[in-house]
């Protein structure tokens, strides 16, 4: 990877209350961010461990946003703005369908970093609870493959598991993800990671061969 290409890395870190806060936490089930579009590109920043926002998000029962309010600036109101934009793109997970409707705010502290792009060809397999997830784990380390498995899989034990692959930037994913996506090399595999309500396996192939 060229190292001229320049993502923007963000972390979300989740405020719980404190005395010293001029905010009101909001009593409602926590949604966590488990898909993120890029925010606006930076030509640089000086302050030590990033720029750091607050951001206030309201979110909806299906994960999705329908309003952002930025506590802190970046001090460019452009960029704000564009950042906004972005930040209405971001998906969280959904509330169990049984949850009443709900429409609710919350509060996340927003830590911006300029980065290298990094850039993967992943496959995914997608389980919806940590046994069945396990279970493809110790296929796949005794050597069942990952394609294979997959197609098995979605179309055979469990209609609730899906796969496919694709060239993505990783910084798209939450911090947890990223750590262990940067650890793998070509051909090796996650454990199962919990995004949101799944638990995922990722795959790294070749970029020009994803099988």
């Amino acid at each position: 990877m060229n190292a001229t290409v320049i993502g923007v890395l963000v972390t979300l870190l989740l405020f719980l209350g404190c005395a010293a806060t001029q905010h009101t936490d909001v009593s409602s089930p926590q949604q966590e961010l488990v898909a993120m579009t890029p925010l606006p590109p930076l030509s640089s920043i000086s302050r030590p461990g990033g720029l750091k926002l607050n951001a206030m998000f309201r979110l909806q029962n299906d994960g999705s946003v329908a309003e952002v309010k930025l506590l802190r600036s970046s001090g460019d109101p452009h960029w704000d703005a564009l950042a906004i934009d972005s930040m209405k793109q971001w998906r969280f997970t959904a509330l169990p369908r049984e949850t009443a409707p709900v429409d609710y705010w919350t509060r996340f502290a927003i830590v911006v970093q300029v980065q290298e792009q990094i850039v993967m060809t992943l496959g995914e397999l997608v389980s919806p609870n940590p046994q069945e997830a396990d279970s493809l784990y110790v296929l796949l380390q005794n050597g069942a493959q990952f394609d294979s498995l997959a197609r098995r899989v979605r179309h055979g034990i469990s209609s609730r598991t899906d796969w496919f692959f694709e060239s993505v930037d990783i910084a798209k994913y939450p911090q947890h993800i990223r750590e262990q996506l940067t650890k793998l090399r070509v051909n090796g595999f996650t454990l199962p990671l919990r995004v949101g309500t799944n638990y995922v396996i990722y795959k790294r192939f070749k970029s020009d061969d994803p099988r």
